[in-house]
Formats: C-alpha cells, structure tokens, sequence
C-alpha cells in the first residue's frame, strides 16, 4: 500500500507586484475578507494580510530585524565595569551622565513643589514659606556650618 502524501496547495504568484497590491486594496473596499481575497489572486492569506495592514507589515519587519541582529547579552559585571572605567576616563560622556541625572532630579523637585511636600525628601512640610521640611532644613544648617568650619581650619 501506497502512503498518502499531503499535497500543498503551490500559489501562482511568488513576489507581489505593485498592480497585485492595487487589486487587493480594491477587492478590500468592496468588503472581501483577507480569505476570499487570496483565493482570488493566488496568494496566501497572510500576504494579502501584509500587504493591506500596516501593523502587521511593521511588526514582520521588526522581528525579521530581531532575527538577524539578535541583542548581543552581556554580564551585569561586564556593564557595570564598562560604566565605572567610562565614567571615569570620559569627560564628555561624564558630562552628559551629570545632566540627565540632575534633569530628572529637577523634575522631581518640581513636582514636590507643585504638590506642596518638601524639595529634598518628599516629606510634608509644616511652615509654607520654607522648600523644605524642618528636619532636612536643620541639616542643610548643620552641614553649611561644617563646611565653614573647615574653610576656617583651612585658612589657619
């Protein structure tokens, strides 16, 4: 006994060509499914899906762009060395760490502001006139009078 192979089903059409694609836009605005669209052109259905929908034809580019240049994976280590030797061998790229980091920390101050809660710890502040609560601005003082002080043992 012979076994029954499956035959698939061979599409007339292997590339779509921009007249093929005209055909299919008008057949759509008729209100043909994708279905009935493939099986009067020859094509498979997902062609004439990808051909008339933009999100899928992004997404197949996406993955086909994943599948060619995967993501090389690196250690933790290995990124945090890299970090630590650039930060401190790179003026520039030094530069441009400080800036973001000091952008974001602006932005949360704002907001803190807006909110009505300290600039510095996010705690709520009892006298309004003052950016901060009172226990961060006890220790804004006492650090301003360390550093005075040490200016002062500096200059003797």
């Amino acid at each position: 006994m012979k076994k029954k192979v499956k035959k698939y089903k061979r599409y007339k059409y292997f590339k779509v060509n921009p007249k093929m694609e005209k055909k299919m836009r008008k057949l759509r605005k008729e209100g043909l499914s994708y279905w009935q669209i493939s099986k009067k052109l020859g094509v498979s259905e997902i062609t004439v899906e990808y051909h008339l929908n933009k999100d899928v034809k992004k997404r197949v580019k996406i993955d086909s762009a994943n599948k060619k240049y995967p993501k090389k994976k690196v250690s933790k280590k290995k990124n945090r060395d890299y970090h630590k030797n650039r930060y401190h061998n790179d003026q520039q790229f030094r530069k441009r760490q400080l800036k973001a980091s000091t952008k974001s920390v602006k932005k949360l101050r704002k907001e803190r502001k807006k909110l009505g809660l300290c600039t510095s710890c996010g705690g709520e502040r009892i006298d309004k006139r003052w950016f901060e609560c009172e226990s961060c601005r006890k220790y804004k003082r006492n650090n301003a009078r360390k550093i005075a002080r040490r200016k002062n043992a500096r200059r003797k």
